[in-house]
């Protein structure tokens, strides 16, 4: 047995014989790994049902041997609030590995996360999706000089519009919005058109979100 492998069969049997655990499912880049070889790994990250909480979500980070745990532990009423919502972070764990499960409430709570993300986020009407693409036009509008900013100053500003113009690619296309440090990984599965236009470094920014801009519209 790997010494990773320990040290998570170690954590994991601590959360089981917590009484209030109902299910225990691995999420994230971790989910595909094999924790019996030697490899190299910064983080797990896991989402533990409980029967119940004082609050929906309970988030807790803990260090094992430089290993950084990421502990979301939601109840059975966070559970129903966050698929309700159709909160993405939570639907999102619809790929991940149950590990441990207790009457079948974590698979049958995958199973709903799963079929409300496959249906898509709410739609927005046409008339709204207009009105955020003249909005984002506008900020790019302001930042066509670049002497009326320092230069850090400009450098934020265009990486904010940057953001903002990929993330209203997926809301254009009704498509669940990624968090922001999941965008660029994500357009370049979803659209690399996009991520070529990022990536040419004969671009400076601002022709970047013209490109862009004029793409998506």
């Amino acid at each position: 047995m790997s010494k990773l492998s320990e040290i998570f069969n170690r954590e994991i049997d601590l959360i089981k014989k917590d009484e209030n655990t109902l299910g225990i499912v691995l999420v994230g880049s971790s989910k595909d790994l094999d924790f019996e070889k030697d490899i190299k790994i910064n983080d797990i990250d896991l989402f533990i049902f409980t029967k119940e909480q004082d609050e929906n979500q309970i988030r807790i980070n803990k260090e094992i041997s430089s290993i950084e745990f990421d502990l979301n532990y939601i109840s059975i009423k966070g559970c129903k609030h966050f698929i309700e919502t159709k909160e993405y972070f939570f639907l999102k764990i619809n790929d991940g590995k149950i590990i441990y499960d207790t009457c079948g409430f974590a698979k049958e709570t995958l199973q709903k996360c799963k079929t409300i993300y496959d249906n898509g986020p709410d739609k927005i009407c046409e008339e709204e999706k207009r009105d955020k693409m003249l909005e984002i036009k506008s900020e790019i509008k302001k930042l066509e000089s670049k002497d009326e900013f320092e230069e850090f100053e400009y450098d934020f500003f265009i990486n904010i519009a940057l953001r903002d113009l990929i993330r209203m690619y997926y809301i254009k296309n009704d498509k669940w919005v990624p968090k922001d440090k999941k965008l660029l990984k994500s357009i370049k599965k979803d659209d690399k058109n996009i991520y070529d236009i990022l990536k040419n470094e004969s671009f400076n920014k601002y022709e970047m979100l013209l490109k862009i801009y004029k793409y998506i519209k």
